[in-house]
């Protein structure tokens, strides 16, 4: 969930560098659009998100993450989407949103799956915008064609640290940094060869702000805002590493070392990371969003949000077929067993997208993923 924000966010970035409309490319990638007819939906509401899970499986042991571990709530027997499943989706989904919509496939590291590229030509020949989220290990000279051939609109890349020293650490897996810069020179060497922008295929970071990394964000801010061809750095908070709990005090008892011990330090940081954005600097989480942030870490069990969540509008493939609404709730259907439209569109989605807009449950998905700003709360009126 945590590419929610990644075409919202770079085409904002557009508008401030002055670029207010998305260019054609020098060569098109992607074939024309074909005619999709578009079915009417009584019942529900039309999806703003969607995020297809390709895999599970990772190779890197981040110190916020244990997707490398055996899957604690995806059985070994439980039977992957195929190719055509995850086909039958994206059809789906194109007959109720119009193109240009976006498709985030996220994992996992996606680029273990070797249909990967096959899935996004499909999604872009539909119309689709598409994002991928890589750790750039890869994405060799070869691999980096085959992704600008196939009509990916934008990667994002984990990044989290502005030292080798220190994003090697975070992400378990020494040598990362330099696999990643070396990525990244792969696809601009390829996008410079087809007279391809830098905002028809987007070069994003993002960044898990830790206990472990709080205090080199500021750095790696300057990293990306000199780096030439990454446009945008966007931060995440540490919520309960994935594939562990649920345990509510993960962040005073399992995982405690991941949770900034330090309010001193994390106002610190914010303040800087606040007045860095404020002086142009490529970050495109808004100001309301980075005060959350810092709310969050000083209180992680208050209501990160007072009105209704919108998960409610929010579609997720799970890598096994099921899609989910929201993971708090039921699945609306397997993919194998209904299509798209009808689970979308049915009684089950129906009932649990208004259990979704009552609930109160503390979610710490609302933090990274779904935050929306609320007005006209008097605290927040000098938030923007």
């Amino acid at each position: 969930m945590i590419q929610k924000y990644i075409a919202k966010e770079l085409r904002d970035f557009a508008i401030n560098i002055g670029i207010a409309k998305r260019k054609k490319r020098t060569k098109p990638i992607c074939r024309s659009v074909p005619a999709i007819e578009m079915k009417e939906l009584p019942k529900t509401v039309t999806p703003e998100f969607c995020n297809i899970s390709v895999n599970e499986e990772c190779f890197f042991k981040c110190k916020m993450c244990f997707k490398w571990q055996p899957d604690k709530f995806i059985p070994e027997s439980a039977e992957k989407t195929t190719t055509e499943d995850i086909k039958k989706f994206i059809k789906g989904l194109r007959s109720v949103v119009g193109p240009g919509f976006l498709i985030n496939f996220a994992g996992g590291e996606t680029l273990l799956r070797k249909d990967m590229f096959e899935l996004i030509r499909y999604a872009t020949d539909l119309g689709f915008e598409t994002n991928l989220a890589s750790n750039g290990w890869l994405i060799t000279k070869d691999v980096a064609k085959k992704m600008i051939d196939s009509g990916l609109g934008s990667i994002n890349f984990s990044l989290d640290g502005s030292t080798p020293e220190m994003h090697d650490f975070m992400r378990g897996k020494k040598g990362s940094f330099d696999r990643l810069m070396n990525a990244i020179e792969n696809l601009v060497e390829y996008m410079e060869e087809k007279e391809i922008g830098k905002m028809q295929f987007r070069i994003a970071a993002q960044a898990v702000v830790t206990g472990l990394n709080i205090h080199d964000m500021p750095d790696l801010i300057r990293f990306v805002d000199n780096h030439p061809d990454i446009l945008s750095i966007k931060f995440n908070v540490v919520m309960e590493p994935n594939n562990t709990g649920p345990n509510p005090n993960w962040y005073k008892e399992d995982h405690k070392e991941l949770w900034p011990q330090d309010e001193k330090i994390v106002n610190k940081v914010f303040d800087e990371i606040i007045e860095l954005k404020k002086a142009g600097s490529k970050v495109p989480d808004r100001l309301f969003q980075l005060e959350a942030y810092r709310n969050y870490f000083k209180n992680p069990e208050k209501f990160v949000k007072s009105g209704p969540c919108n998960f409610d509008r929010s579609i997720n493939l799970s890598s096994t077929g099921d899609m989910f609404l929201c993971f708090n709730f039921a699945n609306i259907g397997n993919i194998r067993d209904i299509s798209f439209e009808e689970a979308w569109d049915s009684e089950k989605a129906d009932k649990i997208r208004k259990e979704i807009v009552r609930c109160q449950h503390n979610c710490h998905f609302l933090i990274n993923c779904n935050l929306v700003e609320e007005k006209p709360q008097a605290e927040k009126k000098q938030i923007i």
